[in-house]
């Protein structure tokens, strides 16, 4: 399907989506569909404004922010690092600084740790579905685990001249929490987006 230079300007010439779209603003042909699996068309589509169900955000951000905590939580438990509760105590000195130990009580330190994890799982879940919400889930599950590698080195080394406690967790465990969380999110939300099948009715 072509459409020419006036019809260009005053029109939106589209075929479906599946076989190739002629986009007439910009006066070229793209692909929806090319061999790696990727909807283009529906990209491009929606380029002007990604939105995501913020339901569907907030159920992959507790989920993921949940498998984090386990991981961390029983992988220093079982490789005799440090305690289950040192990473509660890592994440509330963000606002309470080298001092937390003495600045608040354990309950209210344990608090402020599950409030600023809940904040920052919501912050990069949305990031994450923002960013695979129209890749298949096998490239948004390796876009997951790479983000949450990016965390860990941007908490564990970019951040830790600022907060120093993040130096110390340095290593395997926090890797694979970080790596954890980002492939949870991407799974949680991948369940939650797709279509629910209905059951076949009878015809007369």
């Amino acid at each position: 399907m072509e459409c020419g230079q006036e019809e260009t300007k005053h029109s939106s010439c589209r075929t479906a989506w599946r076989d190739g779209t002629v986009d007439a603003r910009q006066g070229r042909v793209v692909r929806a569909e090319s061999e790696t699996g990727i909807d283009y068309g529906r990209i491009l589509a929606d380029a002007r404004g990604r939105r995501v169900e913020p339901g569907r955000v907030v159920a992959a951000a507790m989920v993921a922010g949940l498998v984090f905590l386990a991981v961390e939580m029983i992988g220093r438990e079982l490789a005799h690092d440090t305690t289950a509760l040192t990473t509660p105590v890592r994440i509330a000195s963000l606002l309470l600084g080298e001092d937390v130990a003495r600045a608040s009580t354990p309950a209210g330190l344990l608090l402020l740790a599950l409030l600023l994890h809940a904040m920052l799982s919501l912050v990069y879940a949305l990031v994450i579905c923002l960013a695979v919400r129209h890749l298949p889930v096998r490239f948004g599950l390796l876009f997951g685990g790479a983000f949450g590698a990016l965390i860990y080195v941007l908490n564990h080394h970019v951040l830790t001249p600022i907060f120093p406690a993040f130096a110390a967790a340095r290593g395997g465990v926090a890797v694979l929490a970080h790596v954890s969380f980002g492939v949870t999110a991407v799974a949680v939300f991948a369940i939650l987006r797709a279509p629910r099948r209905r059951s076949p009715t009878a015809e007369p």
